[in-house]
């Protein structure tokens, strides 16, 4: 799993951010430390009442997730479109951001 420097190292993504929308169509295996750094994002969040909402389209992986129990932590859906409907449903959607929205940001 890559990861982005809040993920990695536990910190939560900065400024008022409450939701974070997690795509991971490029992904197809996560490791105990990508777990480890999604439980630490999803912690860190719950603390600003926020929500972390995984959008998994591989279904091995969604799978993979349901074995492990993380179905019953992370909020998951199968498309992109899914998560974003859930996060704006949450009422902790402010404003939606992309890959490319933080590289301008950066």
């Amino acid at each position: 799993m890559h990861q982005r420097e809040g993920a990695s190292s536990g910190r939560a993504p900065a400024g008022d951010c409450r939701c974070l929308v997690l795509d991971t169509a490029s992904l197809t295996f996560i490791d105990s430390s990508g777990i480890t750094a999604l439980l630490a994002l999803w912690h860190r969040l719950g603390q600003r009442q926020g929500a972390l909402i995984l959008a998994i389209p591989e279904a091995p992986l969604r799978q993979r997730m349901h074995y492990l129990g993380l179905d019953n932590i992370f909020c998951i859906t199968a498309t992109l479109d899914e998560a974003i409907t859930q996060a704006r449903a949450l009422g902790v959607l402010t404003r939606p951001r992309t890959a490319q929205t933080e590289a301008d940001h950066t």
